[in-house]
């Protein structure tokens, strides 16, 4: 692990040092971006492949045909032309990137065209092919080159200032201007790559699969004949070229068909005429124990995220990919995870096959599985494909030895992984409280950064834990000046399964962005009604239960009714219930806001603002509201032994208490002196760390069974 964190660490070095964070970051964004594409061609794929054959007869007879041509565009229309969406996909994701340190932004879209025009031609031009067949997902990483290059190219080239068009009036729309300051960057990126096409194709391209290094390398396995030295080179450039995007299987067909194929007719042929058969290495032995259907390395990755991974989010890439995974179709976790271009998987992409290629070459060399004897479809799943092959168990036996040691030598790369992860989702936690806490307008999910990616993730896990309660309410308890518990405050907890505890702020800005708040204030009501109902019936009907709602929930005009029904419900009395709202809820003046609040009061319950001291709320309002309750925010109490201003202030709203008939809290009271202070000035209700910290409900179930002055331990 030391070592594997070193590399990490001199790779991370390399890309500072060459400003390379960007293009990765593209790169990755861009191969996510292209996902819900991939999986949907993955699934045509899948489908027309199902080796069952009267499922392929029904799909070559319903309808004339139609289905599988319907599947067939599906995957015409995402796989087959996954080179030119991968892109498009990353020259936006470089922009977007360059935009954040750009003081001139670019047109994501502009920078996208001329990177996909500039691919079209230079693969046109040099290969010689139809716009139909060049940009299939063997055509990968020439698009993913060709997308970073173009990007780059044309940012440089709209620096300079000869080539700007200085046309901007009062009256054109931003874009245009900026159409029109492309027009040369634009052009003269895609000139080059039409040239450097040429060049290419007269200098430096094999004409065909004979030559070139393609061609040494076909001819290399090709002396070599089917033996191991020859499959253990095969598996291992198939593996290379998949973590540069390049379809390995399909590129190298060529010499599977000329080399293992006529392999496997010799056994069948000796089997044929009752002898045994000699030959290990043929290409239904590399399929089903090494490839597995094309997924052999795929899918030790797949097993070992499920058993040692925590990642949410591949754990549902994995569920969504488990169809084509079962048919050997891996494109989905190959772009998802994703393999290609990760230097964390480079190494048992590659060297993991060879390793499974050399087990299974001796477990049949030493007689304990047989010779496979039988062709297999690449789309058999795997288990059926071993006893297939070799006609027995034995051939089951060694897919599991396989799998089970791939996973076993995935595990440090999955950790590693994890721990890069893990270091990307504490800065972007960082930055989401920093943001939250110093400068909350510029809070947002929307847009391409790391951040607003790992919110929205984020959200989609609290949906979920909110579907399957794993969310909780604690309660911190209030006292008088005698020590006596009178009332509690709900708060939020979310305990999110692999990042630890999120600030309660975050966990409801992230409900208020996304919709769920409703869903939220709702599961909040009703659980502390619930709690509320269980602690009556203990007979202690004299602590109040105290809810914060957000003030979108106030603008719900079924607010009041729906608290009221849960009320009603959980036949607890409403003036047991107090409702905590913000200065700035109350000073929104909302008439829908008012309404609700109005309604509330008139059935019993209180209500209190939270944070008081901290805005302009003006007394209008809290007269026209019916405040019950009035807590002193957390800063000013925190200053009442050593700022005189703050001592003056909350003098000041003790005093307004006393004259509008509303009772003063102090929050935040973390010490015997600061108590003495606010009980000198007049405040005689108390929440804070002094009193107890806020624990589970059953926690403080049995405590106020005793009727402490406090309850929980001091953090």
């Amino acid at each position: 692990m030391k070592y594997l964190r070193e590399v990490r660490d001199s790779i991370k070095f390399f890309l500072v040092e060459l400003e390379l964070f960007a293009p990765v970051s593209a790169i990755r964004r861009g191969m996510m971006s292209v996902i819900p594409l991939v999986m949907a061609g993955s699934l045509a794929l899948a489908l027309r492949s199902l080796p069952i054959a009267p499922y392929q007869s029904f799909l070559k007879q319903a309808f004339g045909g139609a289905l599988e041509r319907l599947l067939g565009f599906v995957q015409n229309g995402t796989l087959d032309i996954l080179s030119l969406l991968l892109t498009f996909a990353i020259a936006h994701a470089y922009a977007l990137k360059k935009n954040e340190s750009l003081k001139e932004k670019l047109s994501p879209l502009i920078v996208s065209i001329t990177a996909l025009s500039s691919f079209i031609i230079f693969r046109c031009a040099y290969s010689g092919e139809s716009l139909i067949t060049a940009f299939g997902n063997t055509t990968v990483a020439g698009g993913v080159v060709s997308a970073l290059l173009a990007s780059m190219l044309f940012v440089r080239l709209r620096r300079i200032q000869l080539f700007r068009i200085g046309v901007y009036s009062a009256d054109a729309y931003a874009f245009y201007n900026s159409s029109l300051s492309s027009i040369f960057p634009a052009m003269t990126t895609i000139a080059l790559f039409a040239l450097s096409a040429v060049l290419y194709k007269e200098f430096l391209a094999p004409a065909n699969l004979t030559g070139g290094w393609a061609g040494d390398m076909y001819a290399a396995l090709l002396e070599k004949g089917p033996v191991l030295g020859s499959a253990l080179l095969f598996v291992f450039f198939v593996h290379l070229m998949w973590c540069f995007g390049i379809h390995g299987n399909n590129v190298l067909e060529a010499v599977a068909q000329d080399l293992f194929v006529p392999a496997l007719q010799v056994n069948q042929e000796l089997v044929a005429s009752g002898q045994l058969p000699t030959e290990i290495v043929t290409k239904t032995f590399l399929d089903t124990f090494v490839l597995m259907g094309g997924s052999g390395a795929t899918l030790c990755l797949v097993a070992g995220i499920l058993l040692f991974s925590k990642s949410r989010s591949e754990r549902r890439l994995i569920k969504l990919s488990s169809l084509p995974l079962l048919l050997n179709v891996n494109e989905l976790i190959i772009f998802g995870i994703p393999i290609v271009f990760n230097p964390v998987y480079f190494i048992p992409f590659t060297l993991l096959p060879v390793l499974l290629t050399a087990t299974s070459f001796f477990a049949v060399s030493l007689g304990l599985v047989p010779h496979t004897v039988n062709h297999v479809e690449w789309t058999t799943p795997v288990f059926v494909s071993g006893y297939i092959a070799t006609g027995s168990f034995r051939g089951v036996a060694l897919q599991l030895f396989n799998i089970v040691l791939g996973t076993l030598c995935y595990l440090p790369f999955i950790r590693l992984a994890r721990s890069a992860t893990d270091k990307k989702i504490s800065n972007a936690l960082d930055k989401a409280y920093d943001m939250l806490e110093n400068d909350p307008l510029r809070f947002t999910m929307h847009g391409q950064t790391e951040t607003a990616d790992f919110l929205r993730f984020l959200a989609l896990d609290l949906e979920n834990d909110l579907q399957t309660e794993k969310l909780r309410l604690h309660y911190q308890p209030q006292v008088d000046h005698d020590g006596r518990v009178f009332g509690v405050e709900a708060l939020l907890r979310w305990t999110h399964e692999n990042y630890g505890p999120v600030a309660p702020q975050l966990t409801v800005r992230l409900a208020e962005s996304t919709g769920l708040i409703e869903k939220l204030g709702y599961w909040i009501l009703n659980r502390a009604c619930s709690d509320l109902a269980r602690v009556r019936s203990t007979g202690r009907t004299d602590i109040v239960f105290s809810i914060n709602v957000s003030p979108i929930q106030l603008e719900d005009e079924h607010f009041a009714q729906t608290l009221l029904a849960l009320i009603e419900k959980h036949a607890v009395d409403p003036a047991a219930l107090k409702i905590e709202i913000t200065e700035e809820s109350a000073l929104a003046n909302s008439a829908r806001v008012i309404e609700q609040l109005k309604t509330l009061v008139q059935h019993g319950v209180r209500l209190a603002m939270d944070d008081f001291g901290m805005g302009h709320t003006s007394l209008k309002y809290m007269r026209e509201y019916s405040f019950d309750t009035i807590k002193i925010d957390g800063s000013i109490v925190r200053g009442v032994t050593g700022d005189k201003k703050c001592a003056d202030i909350i003098a000041s709203i003790v005093s307004l208490g006393a004259a509008m008939s509303f009772s003063v809290v102090a929050e935040f009271v973390e010490n015997e002196e600061q108590m003495k202070a606010l009980q000198t000035l007049g405040c005689l209700q108390y929440q804070g760390y002094l009193f107890g910290k806020p624990v589970p409900f059953e926690e403080m179930f049995a405590a106020v069974q005793k009727e402490p002055a406090r309850f929980g331990e001091l953090p």
